[in-house]
């Protein structure tokens, strides 16, 4: 499928008035942008908005480029719908439609190639308890069916007929619905945001602490400001990486925890505004991941030279220092090798696929110890957990601690590294 109609005037499947929907905006995204970013993320490059708006005022609410191959144009109630001439079908979306991506890819995925229209459905209950079906703003129909749906725009009407020569009803309404400009939907459309915009690997302190701390930034930046993913990234770093690493050096260690477990909530917020504006890349991700790294190597260094200037133990100090910058630096230059070379993804999250990779292989107890205790080598957990080490024990816990977990993660990756080799083919790029 390589054709979308986005219906932005007119009526709409449920009645409703389109044109009310066209600067309609949730999660910092007008609808028509979320729209058109959907399309093409679901791999679509030929996008017609259809609009009795001026084409000016369309274009400011667009996607800042388009790359590639993508084409964007917009037409008039009654105009003639210009398909490319490559077959196949075409997907249409009403302009109040707000869902899930894995939804949409779906819906397209599951919809047959050939044969008459596809209506996405949803079921509710009405007032007496009966079970009554409902279109919503997506369908995937023939090229043909397209002239007829443009003449006035009315796809009430349109699907009124359609369902009397015969059309196939898909029903997976799931976290896929139409939004209504009143406060239930619009607060339905934030609750579907909130459960869909959080990292997709991460733990319970991540979804039950940092999680409900985290969203409300990310969905103020999201619709206050004009940051990129990128830009947050970077902010991370500076509001609450630099304070940690300049706390720890001056002999404050608790108010260094307390600020790396700021950066850990923080630095849920780029991944999230990505979600919520459909803005995710690999080079955002290897944006993150790098601020993160740098974040997280700022506290490797500073903690050992804190307690030397501050501390009573020089020589622990010194050498746990060394030794735990020896590794960190190991454990960076060997993730990243895997992630180019048996990964597409520029997350360190990634690196997980390394057990799937090696699949039944006999494990050393050392390493099945340490895939047990990832939870807490989660930056979410240890974040935290050094806040409560620090007012317990200051440098020297701390220190100790982070030792121990850095030793773990070498004899992981070590062996990891002695095993993956000759073994699983590198990642065709």
């Amino acid at each position: 499928m390589t054709d979308a109609l986005i219906v932005a005037c007119g009526t709409g499947f449920q009645g409703e008035s389109l044109e009310d929907f066209l600067e309609f905006s949730v999660g910092g995204l007008t609808q028509v942008r979320r729209l058109v970013r959907s399309c093409l993320k679901s791999g679509i490059d030929d996008i017609t908005v259809v609009s009795t708006a001026s084409e000016s005022t369309l274009r400011r609410m667009l996607p800042e480029s388009v790359s590639g191959d993508a084409k964007i144009t917009f037409t008039a109630p009654g105009t003639v719908f210009a398909e490319r001439d490559r077959g196949g079908k075409v997907l249409i979306l009403q302009a109040n439609l707000f869902f899930q991506m894995p939804l949409l890819e779906k819906f397209i995925k599951e919809s047959p190639s050939t044969g008459g229209a596809v209506l996405m459905k949803t079921s509710e209950n009405d007032s007496t308890g009966t079970k009554i079906t409902k279109p919503l703003g997506a369908a995937i129909v023939e090229p043909e069916a397209v002239a007829d749906l443009l003449e006035d725009c009315n796809l009430s009407r349109w699907v009124g007929r359609y369902r009397m020569e015969g059309i196939t009803e898909y029903e997976n309404s799931e976290g896929l619905y139409a939004i209504n400009l009143d406060a239930e939907s619009f607060s339905g459309a934030r609750r579907l945001i909130a459960s869909t915009v959080g990292k997709t690997s991460t733990g319970w302190i991540a979804k039950n602490i940092n999680g409900k701390l985290s969203l409300p930034i990310s969905l103020w930046l999201a619709c206050n400001t004009s940051l990129t993913p990128n830009h947050i990234s970077v902010l991370t770093n500076i509001v609450a990486g630099v304070p940690c690493i300049i706390a720890y050096l001056t002999g404050y260690p608790f108010l260094g925890a307390v600020f790396m477990q700021i950066a850990a909530i923080l630095d849920r917020c780029d991944g999230e505004v990505a979600r919520l504006k459909l803005l995710e890349t690999k080079r955002g991700e290897w944006v993150d991941t790098i601020s993160d790294q740098l974040t997280i190597g700022g506290f490797v260094i500073s903690v050992p030279v804190g307690y030397y200037i501050h501390g009573d133990n020089q020589h622990l100090a010194l050498w746990l220092g060394l030794l735990n910058l020896s590794i960190f630096l190991f454990f960076l230059v060997w993730s990243f090798i895997f992630m180019v070379r048996y990964t597409k993804s520029g997350s360190l999250v990634s690196y997980h696929r390394i057990d799937e990779l090696l699949g039944n292989a006999p494990l050393s107890p050392v390493r099945r110890l340490m895939a047990f205790l990832r939870p807490v080598m989660r930056r979410n957990f240890y974040s935290l957990a050094f806040v409560f080490l620090a007012a317990a024990g200051g440098y020297m816990w701390i220190l100790i601690v982070t030792t121990m977990g850095l030793v773990g993660i070498f004899l992981h990756q070590l062996e990891d590294i002695f095993r993956i080799r000759g073994r699983v083919p590198r990642k065709e790029s």
